[in-house]
């Protein structure tokens, strides 16, 4: 859940013969306003080759929602994957085994981690898919695995 307070600006200004600059300032507050993000954990299975992982092998839906209380579905809404990247490719999200990431796809392109992207309302949210990277030239290492980040979506 995020809580955003917009702030809403009108400015005005006002140049005198003295060479100085009066900017005057409207603001306006609205209401804080709930917001709700659910996305269902992503399962890779429990027998995957460690020689198949290639970024494209195995990619996996990421079944998502979004809702904010009183706002027009059509709003424009920012989307960001807050979470640390792997040191090899800024937008696959660190797994805890080494050199071992998930990538993470919208609309067929790939999202840089804790960068925000635009879209067009709760009723048009975009596709977002997953799969398994590996570093260049790495070797895996059999056994489980983790990963976790923040999905975030807020109006603007």
């Amino acid at each position: 859940m995020k809580k955003n307070f917009p702030l809403m600006l009108l400015i005005a200004s006002s140049y005198s013969q003295a060479g100085s600059l009066t900017l005057g300032l409207k603001a306006e507050v609205l209401e804080p306003v709930n917001c709700t993000v659910k996305a269902t954990p992503v399962h890779f299975g429990d027998r995957l080759a460690t020689t198949k992982i290639d970024g494209v092998y195995n990619k996996q839906k990421v079944t998502y929602t979004a809702e904010c209380d009183s706002v027009p579905p059509e709003l424009l809404l920012t989307l960001s994957v807050i979470g640390k990247a792997t040191s090899f490719e800024k937008s696959a999200l660190q797994t805890s085994k080494e050199n071992l990431g998930v990538r993470l796809i919208v609309d067929g392109k790939k999202l840089v981690l804790n960068e925000s992207i635009k879209i067009k309302g709760f009723n048009n949210l975009p596709v977002m898919e997953a799969v398994l990277v590996k570093g260049a030239d790495a070797t895996l290492t059999e056994g489980e695995f983790s990963a976790s980040a923040a999905l975030q979506v807020a109006y603007e």
